[in-house]
């Protein structure tokens, strides 16, 4: 049973762990109790007349149910005098079990912008277990065979539940972030990205039965402005060359020459992006790391393309499609709300993004950086990032949460 209230014996351990949890982070209730609309309004009305008189003093968990928290809040409105009162904080979704528990917690904490303190919720031993690795090591570049394939494994079991999602709009995307992958960093590598993409296409093909269709976008802009990202501009033709294995027999892997002949035996094939690259039998389209440039917007060929295919599942593998204003009037204010509409179309599936320090810190703790930093890469002959933390996301079911690097 997950009912906790007073007087009731019957009481799942999820709920005990998250009271004692909650209890022991006033800080944290004080801001969870905001969540209770009627309380939030009296508090703002009447601090605009007095001032800021109004404040939470206490708060405490007394029972957690099906629908919600009730707290009983120390509530302060005239300096000196306090009132306690029974507040209810609703869940913004009915929970079952310890599942359901801690998943709309972790979103309560989204909600109220404390991301921060999901890494220590998802610790406690209840519901989903969302226990990472310890030793991913990402400041070792190459990273490890055993990392590279962890986030394969991940990103593959990922695709497959939300092919499987019969309430989704089949429009996704995964984000991952790591140094391999982010062509922010020296450390990018084309292969890596292309290995997780294999090892997608091969369960997608020889375990499920489908016809992939791998796109890299095309060269945009126009006359000497044409051209394509830093990051994907061998990206097809490493592609192409690329190693498929045994697994596929040779009639079912890509062949150069299917740009001219399809061929509806294969498997795999390849492609750029519009509407002319769809084939009627293409059961998956799967874009590389899609991008705008400035002079050059990416979104129409993806919008063509993906009324083209007509609900069959499409793929953004680490899109960037936000405005790159340019001079020629491209992506500038005229219909920016509708390509904002479009990026929040696609549905998030899995997401594996690290946290760097952000360019607020002093110069002296820089400084302090510089020279560890430094001082590591003489001795260990590896790069080093500063890396504060993580955001994950499992699968396109499960709630985002911040975990340690």
């Amino acid at each position: 049973m997950l009912t906790q209230q007073a007087g009731v014996n019957d009481v799942s351990r999820g709920v005990e762990l998250l009271q004692d949890y909650f209890n022991t982070k006033k800080s944290l209730l004080k801001k969870i109790v905001l969540v209770n609309d009627k309380l939030r309004k009296e508090m703002e009305s009447s601090n605009f007349w007095t001032g800021g008189s109004f404040l939470i003093d206490d708060a405490h968990v007394k029972g957690i149910v099906e629908k919600g928290l009730n707290i009983d809040v120390t509530i302060c409105k005239i300096r000196g005098k306090s009132e306690l009162r029974q507040v209810f904080v609703p869940f913004h979704s009915d929970v079952r079990n310890e599942k359901d528990l801690k998943d709309v917690v972790i979103e309560m904490l989204h909600m109220i912008d404390r991301s921060n303190e999901t890494a220590s919720l998802v610790s406690l031993p209840f519901g989903d277990d969302y226990h990472l690795p310890l030793d991913f090591r990402w400041n070792e570049v190459p990273h490890a065979t055993w990392v590279r394939n962890y986030v394969y494994e991940q990103a593959t079991c990922a695709v497959l539940k939300a092919l499987s999602c019969k309430n989704s709009n089949n429009k996704f995307q995964m984000k991952v972030n790591f140094p391999e992958v982010n062509p922010a960093f020296d450390t990018y590598r084309i292969g890596t990205i292309l290995e997780m993409i294999r090892h997608m296409v091969l369960v997608l093909t020889c375990d499920e039965g489908k016809r992939v269709r791998i796109c890299v976008q095309q060269s945009l802009g126009e006359g000497v402005f044409a051209g394509m990202p830093l990051a994907l501009s061998s990206m097809r033709y490493v592609a192409e060359k690329m190693d498929w294995g045994k697994r596929l027999d040779s009639d079912q892997k890509a062949s150069i020459d299917d740009a001219k002949n399809r061929r509806n035996e294969a498997l795999v094939r390849f492609g750029s992006i519009g509407r002319d690259q769809v084939a009627p039998d293409d059961d998956i389209i799967i874009v590389i790391a899609p991008q705008n440039l400035i002079g050059g917007s990416l979104v129409p060929f993806l919008d063509e393309m993906i009324k083209e295919l007509n609900g069959r599942p499409i793929i953004l593998f680490n899109p960037l499609l936000n405005d790159r204003p340019s001079s020629n009037g491209m992506m500038n204010v005229r219909g920016r709300s509708e390509r904002i509409e479009f990026q929040k179309s696609f549905t998030d599936i899995f997401t594996m993004r690290l946290l760097y320090p952000s360019s607020g810190y002093s110069l002296v703790r820089l400084a302090i950086i510089v020279l560890l930093l430094s001082y590591f890469y003489y001795f260990s002959r590896g790069y080093m990032f500063p890396i504060r933390g993580m955001v994950v996301q499992k699968d396109i079911d499960s709630a985002w949460y911040s975990s340690n690097p």
